[in-house]
């Protein structure tokens, strides 16, 4: 059985693009403030495929490191 540090890592590896809800889950970043940063034009990049919107997990981490964003961990 593979621990939890384990599984996240193997999940940012397979999955490519995050709806707000799961960058929340997995970031701790909270949904009312990225659908903020996005009526603002600022915050991670992100896409929108008809009304659903995705952030690609590169650009995601890539951002957060940028911004020394503080991010959700597994112990928190």
């Amino acid at each position: 059985m593979r621990d939890k540090e384990g599984l996240e890592n193997e999940f940012r590896t397979k999955v490519k693009y995050l709806s707000p809800r799961m960058v929340e889950r997995v970031y701790g970043l909270n949904r009312k403030t990225l659908a903020n940063f996005r009526s603002q034009r600022k915050g991670p990049s992100f896409l929108k495929v008809g009304k659903k919107v995705l952030y690609p997990v590169d650009e995601l981490e890539k951002w957060i490191k940028k911004h020394g964003i503080l991010i959700k961990t597994s112990d928190s």
